[in-house]
């Protein structure tokens, strides 16, 4: 029994070791790496027009990069924000999908899902979407005061907005005054 456990345990490395391949050339990779660098020059590009407000060039760049079918996040978040920016939400909103579906562990696009929801007044799923953001990324500070924001003013939810503006406070690198004051009014409110 032991030497046909043996043999077949050889025959798997062996088959695996068959389907790997022989390993890449020198010219495999250097062609690889060069088409990285196009991807990514294309990409700083498309950020550049994007920061620039030249949409139609940002969009033609990120469309370019999101086609490489490298599995990136940031053409999709990008391409959201540019539908946002045209004030095209359910565009924006399927792009941020896209973005989430690629990397479920994506923050940036669950927060910006979170704040098209809010715009549509979809408060509760803007909720969701916002306490993903911040358990992904909690030192985002700006996640946490969207979170606080959202249960504070459209839920009502003091407990909720009291925990997110102190988790905010905590996680910020200097107390933002503001924030103090909301703090204290909420404390009354809650006591």
């Amino acid at each position: 029994m032991r030497y046909i456990e043996m043999c077949l345990a050889g025959l798997l490395v062996l088959s695996l070791s068959a389907c790997m391949g022989p390993p890449p050339r020198k010219t495999e990779i250097a062609e690889e790496s060069a088409a990285w660098a196009k991807v990514r020059e294309r990409f700083d590009a498309g950020v550049a027009a994007l920061e620039a407000g030249d949409l139609d060039t940002a969009e033609k760049a990120m469309l370019d990069v999101a086609g490489a079918n490298l599995r990136l996040t940031s053409p999709y978040i990008n391409l959201g924000l540019i539908a946002e920016r045209r004030g095209h939400l359910r565009q924006a909103a399927e792009w941020y999908q896209q973005a989430t579906e690629l990397n479920p562990r994506s923050a940036e696009a669950w927060n910006q899902l979170g704040l098209i929801a809010r715009q549509q007044g979809k408060f509760r799923e803007a909720r969701e979407y916002y306490e993903k953001a911040v358990r992904l990324a909690p030192e985002k500070t700006a996640f946490t005061l969207n979170l606080a924001i959202l249960c504070d003013l459209y839920l009502r939810d003091a407990d909720c907005a009291l925990e997110q503006y102190r988790n905010y406070q905590a996680a910020s690198a200097s107390p933002d005054k503001q924030v103090a004051i909301w703090i204290r009014d909420l404390e009354r409110r809650v006591q």
